[in-house]
């Protein structure tokens, strides 16, 4: 007995399926099999392994829906359309997560900078990025917030992040050192030294999330020295 959806078959929707776990297992393969045995770890097939699955991915999915689309156009978009505005924001964040991921904007393991926050990137979903900033808190930021942001990429080289910084102040040491702690664009976990110089001057060593926040964390103190 065949049964029908429309002018959709049960086979129709048995083969689509089927050719999803063709294509899934056929990726595992490969990455569980070939992948060890190739000498070359720079190989073009490693480096672009996402971009060849995104793409086998995604024409997969184009020609499902254009049967689909031929076979019963009516359910098929209404079904799509459904879906669509069900999870919208949903979506929008998994497009901006394939774009990031097929253009290679992040990596694990760099240190960015956001409009909101600053840390280090443990994982690039489809629809969510986490971070885990300098208090060891893990953020979770939508994709689609990360494709629009400003994006500060941050140096993992600290040799010339820690050079003396000399700033004029009223404030105590003390105060200036609870001031650095506050600051932003300053690795709070690591050794601080201030040394007074001359009378309101000082200089201050600790080390920054990047080289090229130097001014910023002068304009900072200073900043804030006279607020207090």
């Amino acid at each position: 007995m065949t049964y029908y959806i429309s002018n959709l078959e049960i086979y129709h929707i048995l083969f689509y399926v089927g050719l999803g776990f063709v294509l899934y297992f056929f990726f595992k393969v490969i990455k569980s099999y070939i992948f060890p045995l190739l000498t070359n770890k720079e190989s073009f097939v490693k480096t672009n392994w996402l971009k060849i699955q995104i793409i086998a991915w995604f024409s997969l999915s184009l020609f499902i829906l254009v049967s689909l689309l031929k076979l019963t156009p009516y359910i098929t978009l209404t079904f799509l359309f459904v879906i669509l505005a069900l999870g919208w924001d949903y979506w929008r964040n998994v497009f901006s997560g394939i774009v990031l991921k097929f253009n290679d904007e992040l990596a694990v393991g760099e240190i960015i900078s956001t409009n909101e926050v600053t840390g280090t990137l443990i994982k690039i979903g489809f629809a969510e990025t986490k971070l885990q900033n300098n208090s060891g808190e893990i953020v979770t930021i939508p994709n689609l917030k990360i494709k629009n942001a400003i994006l500060k990429k941050i140096s993992k080289d600290f040799s010339n992040s820690n050079e003396p910084i000399t700033i004029h102040s009223t404030l105590s040491a003390h105060e200036i050192y609870r001031l650095i702690l506050a600051c932003p664009y300053v690795s709070g976990n690591k050794k601080i030294e201030i040394k007074s110089i001359d009378k309101e001057v000082y200089s201050i060593k600790m080390t920054l999330l990047d080289i090229y926040y130097k001014d910023d964390v002068k304009l900072f103190l200073e900043r804030q020295s006279v607020i207090n």
